[in-house]
């Protein structure tokens, strides 16, 4: 590991309960790394134990090259920010930076003088009777300095972290920047966990290279509750009775009016026949009935209604909506090769 921060291995239990299994991390110097993930995942406890107010069962600790592991807090040379409740929103924000070596004894006029010398250092002076508040990416950014930060907000993760940690039942899932992590998750979980998009739930019902409609690359999946069957582009590894969940994300799907109760297509032509069931020239393709219509401010999305109740929802801007609304006929349709497919085990499959 190179980084100012290293996890090696880190097993975090609580009784007969493992918080964190084998964790490896580093951090590098400069970055600011989030650590994402629902509650309960091990994401605080992962904190905790680098910041020593947890005991690691096994693995490492290092900060800066030195090892920690066996180490009090006090004596790492780092310091935990804590998100919610740990200040005191009575206190001015110089009360709460001297509150610290109040409680250690430290005489009035040193802690204030301390807390003026902290202030400044985060450029926090003029701030110093303000209420609390922090702006943590902009004081990272300006004393280049790596921290470690814990959220379950996608959102604030996404805006702030140089790279994220995706966790999950005590386990790194995934790394990497955030928008390679959007891009390309490794898993259901990950799909799932990082925003709104349509699951189906199918079945491989035709294996690789049955025929031309399938394609030598490929595997027919059929989706029952959306009355759909489509080529899945996949290897080997799939067989016939496999399950197989489709993620088509809302932004890659075509959403337009059916013309004289017929499919339309995306230039107002007629639709091709497709060569599979609910597929053509690549496309899968769906009729639905539009359930809801919610306007979002600049953005609208639409509920569609499909097959035996299966629902599938879109999102355009304001500026570029089909102008369609609850009760109408709707063609839904979209490349196969841009949804994201996850096997029996969750695993992506790759294409």
């Amino acid at each position: 590991m190179t980084g100012v921060v290293d996890l090696d291995g880190i097993r975090v239990t609580y009784g007969d309960v493992t918080a964190v299994e084998e964790l490896s991390l580093s951090v590098r110097d400069g970055e600011l790394f989030c650590l994402l993930g629902p509650s309960g995942c091990g994401k605080t406890t992962t904190l905790r134990a680098v910041a020593g107010f947890e005991s690691p069962a096994a693995g490492r600790v290092v900060l800066d090259g030195r090892d920690v592991t066996g180490l009090a807090p006090y004596d790492r040379g780092c310091a935990t920010v804590f998100q919610d409740w740990a200040l005191f929103p009575n206190k001015t924000v110089a009360e709460n930076v001297a509150f610290g070596p109040k409680m250690a004894g430290v005489p009035a006029e040193q802690r204030r003088e301390r807390a003026r010398e902290q202030l400044a250092a985060v450029e926090m002076t003029d701030h110093a009777d303000d209420p609390p508040g922090l702006e943590i990416k902009k004081i990272q950014e300006r004393l280049e300095t790596p921290m470690l930060y814990v959220t379950h907000d996608q959102e604030e993760a996404f805006t702030l972290a140089d790279r994220i940690g995706i966790m999950n039942d005590g386990e790194l899932v995934q790394v990497g920047a955030p928008r390679t992590v959007y891009d390309d998750p490794v898993d259901r979980f990950v799909e799932a966990f990082l925003g709104s998009t349509n699951f189906l739930s199918g079945r491989v019902v035709a294996g690789t290279g049955t025929g031309a409609s399938v394609g030598a690359d490929a595997v027919a999946v059929e989706f029952p509750a959306a009355g759909l069957q489509a080529p899945v582009p996949a290897d080997d590894d799939l067989a016939i009775g496999d399950d197989v969940t489709a993620s088509v994300r809302p932004e890659v799907v075509d959403l337009a009016p059916a013309v004289d109760g017929a499919a339309a297509s995306t230039d107002g032509g007629a639709a091709s026949e497709p060569d599979v069931t609910g597929h053509a020239d690549g496309r899968a393709i769906l009729a639905g009935t539009v359930s809801e219509v919610v306007y979002r401010g600049s953005n609208v999305r639409h509920h569609v209604a499909v097959g035996d109740g299966a629902e599938l929802f879109v999102e355009r801007p304001v500026t570029d909506a089909p102008g369609l609304a609850a009760g109408d006929a709707a063609r839904l349709s979209w490349d196969v090769t841009d949804a994201y497919y996850f096997g029996p085990d969750g695993a992506r499959i790759r294409l």
